[in-house]
């Protein structure tokens, strides 16, 4: 995707693949790149990494028509804001959303009247603007959730949403550790205490990729 504003040109890139988080799409990475105008170009990448959105490369590279790089181009760039801001508006749902309808929902509001009357033709401006207040009210809605989720990705892994590829590592971490303390084995490998590694079991063990244990007794 490119965007233009002025003379900067800004380029986003997101990758093919992704991971499902809750209801989200999460891409793998993204890649975006500001260039052009006076100031130095841009460019940052962050990268899904074990469910949790990070900036792993920021570069400026000033080119022969633009300014040296400055302390002040360093202290613009809003490292949480950016990630987020970044992440939350790749973000898909498996849920479907009426924005994609809405041109196909005011179309048949304006079929069902009059042509003729303009009280019809009244009702079909007032109907359609109120379906376009809902949508947009929604698509922030939709925003503001997309962004909460991407800051608490970002937090400590024990506060984060645990993702299905996390759980089916925790299976795997317990089975190779089965005859040998198998959730003292998942609480080192992943550095989180004891507790966390116990809730970690529990929730693979629902989502299958464990067996469901029998009263004192462990299964893997």
């Amino acid at each position: 995707m490119t965007l233009s504003a002025d003379d900067r040109e800004t380029l986003r890139r997101v990758s093919e693949t992704s991971e499902t988080i809750e209801a989200y799409k999460v891409p793998t990475w993204i890649e975006l790149t500001t260039s052009g105008g006076a100031d130095p170009d841009m460019r940052v990448r962050v990268e899904l990494r074990d469910g949790a959105p990070q900036i792993v490369e920021l570069a400026w590279t000033s080119q022969p028509h633009q300014s040296e790089i400055r302390q002040k181009h360093l202290r613009q760039i809003d490292l949480v804001k950016l990630v987020t801001d970044l992440v939350s508006s790749t973000l898909t749902t498996d849920h479907p959303s009426r924005g994609g309808d809405l041109g196909v929902q005011i179309e048949q509001i304006r079929q069902s009247k009059d042509p003729e009357s303009e009280a019809d033709y009244a009702d079909y401006v007032d109907e359609s603007v109120a379906l376009l207040k809902q949508a947009k009210r929604e698509s922030e809605k939709a925003r503001r959730v997309a962004a909460k989720f991407t800051e608490r990705q970002r937090l400590p892994r024990e506060r984060r949403r645990i993702t299905d590829s996390h759980l089916r590592l925790v299976a795997e971490v317990y089975r190779e550790n089965f005859r040998s303390g198998p959730t003292k084995a998942v609480s080192k490998h992943f550095g989180v205490a004891n507790r966390m590694a116990s809730t970690y079991v529990d929730k693979a063990r629902k989502a299958g990729y464990l067996p469901p244990t029998k009263q004192g007794q462990k299964k893997a």
